[in-house]
């Protein structure tokens, strides 16, 4: 079985690099590497890399059952949206403001037009025939 260390060292003379003139080495906190650095005497050199601390971390908080809960909730959601032509075509829902009254037939009417247009689209009928679809607010 061939050790690390000796990959290591064998790969660093092909390189005419002396281990003595290592400043620094950056690497996982795997055990196999660290043993190897230890070996070549470079653990004062060795940096563990940010980029792999912050996904162990990134990894370890998933397992927060809150974290879950949220994250299987949200899954949920992506997938009703997924899934629905209807949250597809409008996430959100039409919306009624009341300012003294003098706003909601604005409101109510184009969602009413909205409505419309996706029915004639749907069906294939057209919003023409309707007599006048916006007599109910007046």
């Amino acid at each position: 079985m061939v050790r690390l260390a000796e990959v290591l060292r064998s790969i660093l003379n092909d390189w005419g690099i002396d281990v003595q003139n290592i400043m620094s080495i950056t690497t996982d906190n795997g055990r196999n590497i660290l043993k190897s650095i230890e070996e070549l005497n470079l653990e004062n050199a060795h940096i563990s890399c940010f980029a792999h601390n912050i996904n162990i971390g990134d990894n370890h908080s998933l397992d927060i059952p809150v974290l879950k809960r949220a994250i299987a909730r949200l899954k949920k959601l992506q997938n009703a949206f997924a899934m629905s032509w209807k949250m597809k075509r409008s996430p959100q829902s039409p919306r009624v403001t009341t300012n003294g009254g003098k706003n909601t037939s604005l409101c109510l009417s184009n969602s009413m037009v909205e409505h419309f247009k996706i029915s004639e689209t749907i069906s294939g009928k057209s919003a023409a025939n309707l007599q006048n679809p916006f007599r109910i607010l007046k």
